[in-house]
């Protein structure tokens, strides 16, 4: 099924593969207004030491918590997940914003700790710390660059505000 409004609360390490990303916990660009991958995980069928398939309710709810962060491979072969999709709106607004140590990253790192808690839920700002080529032409130096990710569940007339 194809939907412009179902969506999951996807890894924000997508090199992980499906299945690591769920038996890891699942932190995602989404979390924060429905919480991690884990979360939403209704169900799943795994293959026990024993060789038996077995399902949420005939692993137990023990075992069901710790496939879904506590790495599945340790507790036996998950073969399926079953999921719950998520009502996300439309529209939703993503963009990354890079600034170097030349460009005042540090003031805006040191807002955005103040004000990150404090937003909208439908708003997640994450930001990454990376090397870059100096600003500074011709200078050939490398810097620090932090790069601000943000998505919004919703359209930009809500966001500005």
């Amino acid at each position: 099924m194809k939907s412009q409004t179902l969506g999951f609360s996807a890894s924000v390490c997508p090199t992980v593969g499906v299945g690591g990303h769920f038996s890891g916990g699942g932190y995602g660009m989404m979390s924060r207004s429905f919480g991690i991958a884990a979360d939403n995980i209704i169900d799943a069928r795994l293959i026990d030491v024993n060789g038996r398939i077995v399902d949420r309710k005939s692993m137990g709810e023990d075992l069901f918590w710790t496939i879904r962060g506590g790495g599945g491979a340790s507790f036996g072969v998950i073969i399926a997940w079953n999921i719950k999709l998520l009502q996300v709106p439309e529209t939703v607004i993503v963009f990354t914003i890079n600034k170097t140590l030349e460009q005042n990253a540090m003031k805006i790192v040191h807002w955005w700790q103040y004000v990150s808690g404090k937003v909208d839920e439908k708003l997640l700002l994450r930001i990454n710390f990376g090397r870059a080529n100096c600003s500074q032409a011709g200078s050939g130096r490398e810097t620090v660059q932090a790069s601000f990710t943000t998505l919004y569940l919703g359209r930009v007339e809500t966001l500005l505000p």
